[in-house]
């Protein structure tokens, strides 16, 4: 996440974006989303010390059109003249001792280029060698009027609105098949934040069960699950429907945690319609919704701030929480994302018992008896069983944060795949280690952010 690099790198995260700015517009989010990410890292990237600042105005405005000025800047290294020239072409960096020290190969500013120009606009960069950067394009939207009970985007409340209660009330139907119980809560709240009706179920065969007995408007549907899988359960649901010569095709949403090649073809010769990749966020749920609930929802067209469409925690700006917690307890970086675990306080709704707690408690109740199976299948040396485990723990840790011991548990996944019994025990032990710290860290950071001092704005209604 891009908060947590700034914040392992020492550097100051800020966006500034003035009262007057008009921000309920219409646009394409994704794009917008992709260009932003893709100028923060650079500007991480190359800053080794000082701040980098997102700033969004309005420099024109009337009842057909607003004008936005978005820009990033740091305070990094710079770029000469002679290099800004050839910046937005692929694969150009300063110079070769660039690339040997920040890395990557400059594809990105060239991607973003291109995205601003489909958008109607230009990225320009105005910069000296020492004196940092400012990457900077002007983009129209179209305004949405505000209606009655619409907030009021004033202050730090601009920060932290995602748009999707506002903008988007959702009367349909999901069933979500997830056998992970930490996924499921996670999905579940990004469902309810948008109003949808959800069904829960835990494998292949209660989805299909409950298609048959109650009818629903959309499914998404985990792929490795027990019982039967999400191939077996999406083939059942299109032979019933054939079967009994049903008009409505109901779309079903592949959830996979294995982005590999090839996978988007198995999901579709079973039967899928689409699919995303875990773990997700909001907007990847907002965007399914969008493209596949049928006209059910017509004023989801996407109108949110464009505060809302970078990859960052941009509810605590300067000192982090981490830093916070950290200085408290002299320890070094948390083993937790805390800008993933921001995003899921973000899925709060009012009155409602506090969302991260009951996430954290669930993924750490269901974790502990996994972190058992890995031990228990490697000394039965049962790989099946020992790949089930660390494809459960990947998904669940990746969804709170702990993206190093995800890491660790694709890699034992792997290597189980390949069935490589070597240092195994000793690969189990060091993912039982970092749990263990994982742990410990999610519940300083439970306890923090229920301190007044440490506490940020939740936006949930």
């Amino acid at each position: 996440m891009l908060g947590s690099s700034a914040s392992t790198k020492g550097l100051e995260l800020t966006i500034h974006i003035p009262d007057e700015t008009c921000l309920n517009l219409k646009g394409d989010p994704t794009r917008i989303q992709q260009v932003l990410t893709n100028l923060v890292a650079n500007a991480i990237k190359f800053t080794e010390n000082g701040d980098v600042a997102i700033r969004v105005a309005t420099i024109k405005e009337d009842n057909q059109q607003v004008t936005l000025q978005i820009a990033v800047e740091d305070t990094g290294i710079g770029i000469g003249p002679e290099v800004r020239q050839q910046l937005f072409k692929p694969f150009s960096q300063a110079d070769g001792s660039t690339t040997r020290k920040y890395g990557g190969t400059g594809l990105g500013l060239a991607i973003s280029s291109e995205l601003v120009s489909r958008m109607g606009g230009v990225l320009e960069c105005v910069s000296e060698p020492g004196k940092g950067s400012h990457f900077f394009f002007t983009l129209q939207f179209e305004p949405v009027p505000e209606t009655e009970g619409q907030e009021d985007f004033s202050g730090s409340a601009r920060n932290n609105y995602t748009g999707a209660e506002n903008t988007a009330q959702l009367a349909i139907n999901v069933l979500v098949a997830e056998d992970n119980a930490t996924n499921r809560e996670v999905i579940f709240g990004m469902l309810k934040r948008v109003a949808c009706k959800v069904t829960l179920v835990s494998n292949g065969r209660e989805a299909v069960d409950s298609v048959s007995a109650t009818p629903c408007d959309l499914i998404l549907m985990d792929c490795q699950m027990p019982v039967m899988d999400g191939y077996q359960a999406t083939a059942a649901i299109r032979r019933r429907e054939e079967k009994e010569g049903r008009r409505k095709h109901i779309p079903i949403i592949a959830l996979t945690a294995n982005a590999l090649e090839g996978d988007k073809e198995k999901c579709l010769i079973a039967g899928m319609d689409d699919y995303i990749s875990k773990p997700f966020k909001q907007d990847d749920i907002d965007t399914i919704l969008a493209r596949w609930s049928h006209g059910k929802h017509s004023r989801f067209a996407i109108s949110k701030p464009v505060s809302n469409l970078l990859d960052i925690d941009i509810g605590v700006v300067g000192p982090s929480v981490a830093e916070n917690l950290t200085k408290a307890e002299g320890e070094g970086v948390l083993s937790v994302d805390l800008s993933v675990l921001s995003e899921l306080r973000k899925l709060q709704i009012k009155g409602k018992p506090d969302i991260l707690e009951k996430i954290v408690h669930v993924y750490l109740s269901s974790s502990e008896p996994l972190i058992q199976k890995l031990h228990g299948a490697a000394v039965a040396e049962d790989m099946d069983e020992l790949q089930r485990a660390a494809h459960s723990i990947k998904s669940s840790s990746a969804n709170v944060g702990a993206i190093k011991l995800s890491e660790m548990c694709k890699d034992l996944e792997m290597e189980c795949r390949k069935k490589t019994l070597e240092d195994m025990m000793v690969r189990i032990s060091a993912v039982e280690a970092e749990f263990l710290q994982v742990k410990h860290d999610l519940n300083r950071v439970i306890s923090g952010w229920s301190a007044s001092q440490l506490k940020t704005p939740v936006s949930g209604k």
